[in-house]
């Protein structure tokens, strides 16, 4: 529903220090071009779990921060796995995610660093990398085993169900 309002007496816009500028359509950051525009920013919790790879979980801790600074969206979240339930052969999922991520025609799909605790994965050496991304047009963060040849998703079993899973990390929306 438009910009913000403006008090009387400043119809064209307010500058202040040459690098904030206030007018009806917005906030502009550093210029009044279009690439300066401040669209959105929101701060809030989510509810990471999971969705895949590990069958009726139960959990000890689920929690998410995010912040959204336009369409990118940096996420921190932690879930803790009570020995519940049972894992699978089907690749390893966390759901929950605050925005649906971009479409499969974007390479805007974000990059995540974890710590955990509590994995079985099997056939880990020297020279492998595991790291996570989005799944696009979802809420899912996907894992993967990356070395010099190859990148294969991690699998519900090679987590277990007494799993702790601390993830930070970006990603871009359209919302």
């Amino acid at each position: 529903t438009g910009g913000p309002t403006l008090p009387n007496g400043i119809a064209g816009g307010l500058t202040l220090g040459g690098d904030l500028t206030l007018d009806t359509n917005g906030i502009y950051l550093g210029g009044t071009g279009s690439a300066n525009y401040l669209d959105d920013y929101e701060e809030g919790t989510f509810t990471p779990d999971i969705n895949l790879g590990i069958s009726s979980p139960g959990y000890t801790e689920q929690k998410g921060n995010y912040v959204k600074i336009g369409r990118c969206v940096y996420v921190h979240l932690q879930v803790i796995l009570d020995g519940s339930g049972s894992s699978t052969t089907n690749d390893f999922r966390i759901g929950g995610l605050p925005f649906t991520t971009v479409p499969t025609t974007s390479t805007e799909n974000g990059n995540f660093s974890l710590m955990f605790s509590g994995f079985n994965f099997s056939g880990i050496t020297a020279n492998m990398y595991i790291y996570g991304n989005t799944r696009f047009n979802e809420t899912n963060l996907a894992f993967y085993h990356l070395t010099s040849t190859s990148a294969d998703d991690i699998k519900g079993n090679e987590i277990g169900t007494s799993a702790t899973v601390i993830v930070t990390g970006f990603y871009y929306t359209n919302a």
